[in-house]
């Protein structure tokens, strides 16, 4: 009696973490779209703060809406401008986060996303056409985002999306918005 018992919970255990290997899916995904870096624009002439930016991701979902993320973004870079000096902004990161998912029709999902990022901001100037110079500060700040993905086939999905996060150089904050248009493969 003792070995059927514990023949069944084996079988049971093994049953268990088939069906946790079977939900559980590992995906990877890109989008690009218009950012914007809201920059203190006061002194200038000429102040561009639209521009195109992109993610790339790749993460593991528990099986349960919840997944762990990997993701890399360029928000792209503002331009300001005042007499003949010309400075540009630049922010990109890498961050780990945790991405909600929820199934709201069979062709309509949505996802929140949550993660800490290296953030780096890198600063160009220009003098008259020449370089003067250009420097770069990394800090670690929150990101955060919302998409909304429409099933086309099997594992495929075309999102739209919208991330937010904050970059710093010598103590002047700028933060970022990208809305993004992109594909995620689950596979």
């Amino acid at each position: 009696m003792q070995m059927k018992k514990i023949i069944r919970t084996a079988v049971a255990g093994a049953a268990l973490l088939a069906s946790g290997g079977v939900l559980a899916q590992s995906y990877f995904g890109g989008a690009v779209g218009p950012s914007n870096v809201d920059v203190d624009c006061y002194g200038t002439t000429s102040c561009d703060k639209s521009d195109v930016g992109y993610k790339v991701f790749i993460g593991y979902g528990f099986g349960n809406g919840l997944a762990v993320e990997g993701m890399y973004f360029d928000h792209g870079e503002a331009t300001l401008s005042g007499g003949t000096l010309r400075v540009k902004f630049k922010g990109s990161g890498a961050g780990i986060g945790l991405a909600g998912s929820a199934q709201f029709t069979p062709l309509i999902a949505g996802t929140a996303r949550l993660g800490l990022a290296s953030n780096t901001a890198k600063i160009a100037a220009s003098n008259g056409g020449f370089a003067a110079g250009s420097d770069e500060e990394t800090h670690t700040r929150p990101y955060f985002g919302f998409a909304v993905g429409f099933n086309v086939a099997r594992g495929l999905t075309v999102d739209a999306g919208i991330d937010f996060t904050r970059f710093e150089y010598q103590g002047e904050k700028a933060d970022t918005r990208l809305i993004s248009l992109g594909l995620t493969y689950r596979y």
